[in-house]
């Protein structure tokens, strides 16, 4: 999976991951099935997987975290950076793109409601159960390919049992803030901890389970 960190175009390929993740959180809103509208996400991530666009949360449980060696970056701190400076920025524009379109486009924006009264403690726990269940069905796709459903299955959970996931949730709290005036602050706040958590989430088999791909 970290040989899209080595190719060419990750700023735009990432953006194109934020891009279409973000418009099917926002165009299933239309849509009155909670099934059918878990389903559609799930098909989009799995079109990440295999397109190769890069999304933060599966990306980041791979990435190794030494940050220099001798004094200079080592191998792995460049890879992380592109990681922070390239996957997460490209997500974060194709994510904005993607609200814009939805503006000009839904009859009826969706509203995130975690504004109203968050519940921190929840979203940072429900962030890191999202990472962890992405970053194990990721780990799967990758050692068989054929395993397909196991990233389908896994996004299907995380949208069905409302886990908190940055980039699901982005663009509602993004129309919230700027549509609903939704405190920025807060709504900063969410993102933040739903970035750190999700992170925290990926590292888990690979900080703590030391399982080696």
């Amino acid at each position: 999976m970290l040989e899209i960190l080595e190719g060419k175009y990750i700023l735009e390929k990432s953006l194109l991951g934020g891009l279409l993740i973000g418009l099917c959180s926002l165009f299933v809103s239309e849509v009155d099935q909670e099934i059918i509208r878990s389903i559609i996400i799930s098909l989009g991530f799995l079109s990440t997987v295999e397109l190769g666009l890069p999304v933060f949360n599966w990306i980041s449980g791979e990435a190794k975290l030494m940050t220099t060696f001798m004094g200079y970056p080592s191998p792995d701190a460049v890879m992380f950076r592109l990681l922070i400076n390239k996957i997460l920025v490209g997500n974060i524009i194709g994510l904005c793109l993607a609200t814009l379109v939805g503006y000009f486009l839904l009859p009826e924006l969706p509203l995130s409601t975690a504004l109203e009264d968050p519940k921190w403690g929840k979203i940072i726990i429900s962030s890191i159960v999202t990472g962890f269940l992405i970053d194990l069905s990721v780990s799967g796709y990758r050692k068989d390919k054929n395993m397909r459903w196991i990233i389908v299955f896994s996004s299907f959970l995380t949208v069905t049992i409302g886990l908190d996931h940055f980039i699901i949730d982005f663009p509602q709290i993004l129309i919230s803030i700027i549509f609903k005036g939704s405190s920025i602050l807060v709504g900063l706040g969410i993102l933040g901890l739903t970035i750190l958590g999700n992170f925290i989430g990926t590292r888990i088999r690979t900080l703590i389970i030391k399982t080696d791909d």
